[in-house]
């Protein structure tokens, strides 16, 4: 009921929805007795990897995506996903589940909704195009994918200052994930803290990125950026962050970013 209530109220526009990830806190608490809290929540089983050893708990989460997939277009991201097997039994999951709504009648779509790969772990952003063929697009958790690669628990004040996802190994990483949706016709869309700060979305515009997820409360911040770039003017300054070594430089860049692509815009109004 909340998901079509959802679809209702966003008439007809696309919604994407994501599997669920509890691993941490009081959420897990939500879940039945039988399911063991992790020693190590950021590591253990969570995403994906709690969903299919809990298919009870899986299945009727899909159930209502895909029920409600018949009152409006609905999008499946499946986050925490480490290997290709993984991917495969997740879909394999989702097709037995349509099939099944099918045959019992419901008001599903005939064919299966399209279905996303969230990239947090640096090893599916390094080995993206094997992922790539067997989704309809790609989608970057940023806060996660920072984490996984500097190897530091974002939630901890003691190391709060080497987690930044301005880290020159992120934003390769993000650029590569990039290339790939390129290269196999696939949308990628940033989400997380980046997608929300409009000067880093005109950077990764400049990098090839044509999708993000924005906070609502940043989202007429991150338009006007957008609408105020000329990507031709900044483009070839926006490559050299993949050789910097450090956040300052990328920090640097993005101010002369800033300035470049105001004056372009302003040249071009005159």
């Amino acid at each position: 009921r909340i998901y079509r209530r959802l679809l209702k109220n966003m008439q007809g526009k696309s919604v994407t929805i994501r599997t669920m990830d509890i691993w941490a806190g009081g959420a897990m608490h939500s879940l039945p007795s039988h399911v063991r809290h992790p020693r190590t929540p950021a590591l253990g089983q969570r995403g994906i990897r709690l969903c299919l050893a809990h298919p009870e708990v899986f299945e009727p989460q899909l159930r209502a995506m895909l029920r409600a997939a018949g009152s409006g277009p609905v999008r499946i991201l499946l986050p925490m996903i480490t290997t290709v097997a993984e991917l495969q039994q997740c879909l394999d999951l989702i097709d037995h589940v349509h099939a099944g709504l099918r045959k019992q009648r419901y008001n599903v779509p005939a064919q299966r909704p399209p279905v996303g790969l969230l990239v947090e772990v640096p090893a599916v952003a390094l080995a993206c195009k094997q992922f790539a063929p067997y989704v309809d697009y790609l989608a970057i958790g940023s806060n996660d994918l920072a984490q996984y690669t500097l190897a530091v628990d974002r939630e901890d004040p003691d190391v709060q200052t080497l987690y930044d996802p301005l880290h020159p190994a992120v934003l390769r990483l993000i650029r590569e994930v990039v290339k790939v949706g390129k290269n196999t016709d696939k949308p990628v869309i940033l989400c997380g803290e980046l997608a929300s700060d409009a000067r880093v979305c005109r950077l990764l515009l400049a990098l090839g990125l044509r999708h993000v997820s924005v906070h609502p409360s940043a989202l007429l911040e991150v338009r006007s950026a957008i609408m105020q770039t000329d990507l031709s003017t900044i483009e070839s300054l926006a490559l050299r962050v993949l050789q910097y070594e450090s956040p300052t430089q990328t920090q640097e860049l993005l101010q002369r970013l800033e300035e470049r692509a105001t004056a372009g815009a302003g040249a071009n109004k005159s």
